[in-house]
């Protein structure tokens, strides 16, 4: 790591964690939107969101094991990179098989937000201090769906659907600067897996737990409740 953790580190972890709601969350204002000005069903407006679900939950996996190879700072640059570009695509779309195209690469960069700002924390902080940041940046996450849906719905009304994208695309080159400039490579090489024929394997023991079953689809039913009625 290129400088040890304190406020400007612990800061850009607390964004980094903005990602995630960036790419989901700002988007539930402009549905009606969007579905007026290309004029298609709500399932079709939904399915906008479905995919970027869907992304974002397979994109963090292959995230985490590639970070644990090629190290953190490249991964996460990069999927901001991408989130970046993901946004720029879907405030351009002018048809709605380009935005959802758009909606799916935002997805792809926002998967890297969820764990690999856990994994850096756990790097720079260590096990015994790790439970107090995530505490914290649990605490920074929550305000994602509180402020974006709001955010949205007074920016829509004030410059229509695309400036929900375009501040999501400032926002992340933003996210993305500070990570650049502060968050140097937590994971050195020498403690880097060398191979991933494991990872297949790895993750069948995990997901054969029946107490790492409860805790992930207790969190999955909560979030599925909310966006049923979104």
């Amino acid at each position: 790591m290129i400088r040890p953790p304190d406020w400007r580190f612990a800061s850009t972890l607390a964004a980094l964690t903005l990602v995630g709601p960036l790419a989901i969350h700002l988007f539930l204002p402009a549905m009606p939107a969007v579905k007026l000005a290309f004029g298609i069903s709500d399932a079709a407006s939904g399915l906008m969101l479905s995919v970027t679900l869907f992304v974002v939950a397979f994109a963090t996996l292959a995230y985490g094991s590639l970070s644990d190879r090629y190290g953190r700072r490249p991964l996460l640059l990069g999927g901001l990179a991408i989130f970046t570009l993901g946004s720029a695509i879907s405030a351009l779309a002018p048809s709605p098989e380009l935005l959802l195209a758009g909606r799916a690469v935002q997805a792809v960069g926002a998967g890297c937000s969820g764990g690999l700002t856990r994994a850096i924390a756990r790097d720079a902080y260590g096990t015994e201090g790790l439970v107090t940041v995530i505490a914290y940046l649990t605490m920074a996450y929550t305000l994602g769906p509180m402020i974006a849906p709001l955010a949205g719905g007074f920016l829509i009304d004030a410059s229509g659907w695309r400036s929900v994208f375009w501040l999501a695309a400032v926002s992340g080159a933003m996210i993305l600067v500070a990570a650049w400039r502060v968050l140097g490579e937590t994971l050195p090489a020498e403690k880097r897996l060398a191979q991933q024929a494991g990872m297949l394997r790895d993750y069948a023991r995990l997901f054969s737990s029946l107490r790492f079953n409860a805790y992930v689809l207790q969190s999955g039913f909560s979030s599925a409740t909310f966006f049923v009625m979104s």
